[in-house]
């Protein structure tokens, strides 16, 4: 299974989603049907047991993370794209090739003329 970069953050640590509660416990819900973390010894037998698949559970190396209050400035700043309405599919797509573009075309007009924005703007 792939192991994607998470961080800047503790790039030393494994983190993982998933969407199996029922087969993971201990997880937190962050979103509907969306758990973060959880039992990781019975993660590792259902991957290797061909039990979960790369649309059940995402990896990571890394995580992200904030001082108190400076997420919630950053969100007063329209420095970060937040809803909780938006395909849950998306998170565990294989579709790898343009994706940040259909999570935001995803999020509404609000964020439409960003859709199309180069992954990279600083080679534009």
């Amino acid at each position: 299974m792939p192991v994607y970069k998470g961080g800047p953050v503790g790039t030393d640590t494994l983190h993982f989603i998933h969407r199996c509660p029922d087969k993971i416990e201990g997880g937190i819900e962050l979103t509907n049907g969306i758990y973060w973390g959880g039992d990781f010894e019975t993660v590792k037998t259902l991957v290797n047991n061909f039990q979960v698949t790369t649309a059940d559970v995402r990896f990571f190396i890394g995580y992200s993370g904030w001082t108190e209050g400076q997420l919630d400035n950053e969100i007063l700043e329209d420095s970060w794209m937040v809803t909780a309405d938006f395909d849950h599919d998306l998170l565990f797509s294989d579709k790898e090739e343009g994706l940040w573009k259909q999570t935001v075309i995803s999020l509404g007009q609000r964020y439409a003329h960003i859709a199309n924005f180069p992954e990279n703007p600083a080679l534009n």
